[in-house]
């Protein structure tokens, strides 16, 4: 162990064969939302398993522009110039857009993404709202009922 670190420092931090490089990877793998990451040139280099549970998508269909396959046709234009903006120093990546999987169904989430330390990349997570949004709507449509009565 490392003299320099607290004794109760976090495992990986003893841990000589987890590098700066690698730890992104593993904390990436760990988060309990749909996550990914890029290389400095906006080409996606990662997501987790919870992003390919949540889009049908597997990693390596992800990589490169690959991710843009989840994003709901009608969306993709809207996000792609989202994030090429965001990769040319524009205003920061976050965007409201429908993931639609392989069977059919559409998933409504919010995508946001923050550069990593270093100039390694973008993190980005993924929260999906599709059922508050249902719940929103449902409450609209209740709220429509009760009027006209």
């Amino acid at each position: 162990m490392d003299a320099a670190l607290p004794h109760d420092a976090p495992p990986c931090a003893q841990d000589e064969s987890v590098s700066p490089r690698t730890a992104p990877g593993l904390v990436l793998a760990a988060l309990p939302v749909a996550a990914w990451r890029t290389a400095p040139s906006g080409a996606c280099t990662q997501v987790n398993a919870q992003w390919s549970a949540l889009t049908g998508l597997r990693e390596e269909e992800a990589l490169g522009d690959g991710w843009l396959a989840a994003v709901h046709p009608d969306d993709r234009v809207r996000v792609d110039a989202a994030w090429r903006a965001a990769l040319a120093g524009g205003p920061a990546f976050a965007v409201d857009v429908r993931y639609l999987r392989r069977d059919g169904s559409v998933r409504h989430v919010v995508s946001t993404a923050a550069p990593e330390p270093h100039g390694d990349g973008m993190l980005g997570v993924v929260v999906d709202v599709t059922d508050s949004r249902l719940a929103e709507v449902t409450r609209i449509l209740a709220l429509g009922l009760i009027r006209l009565r």
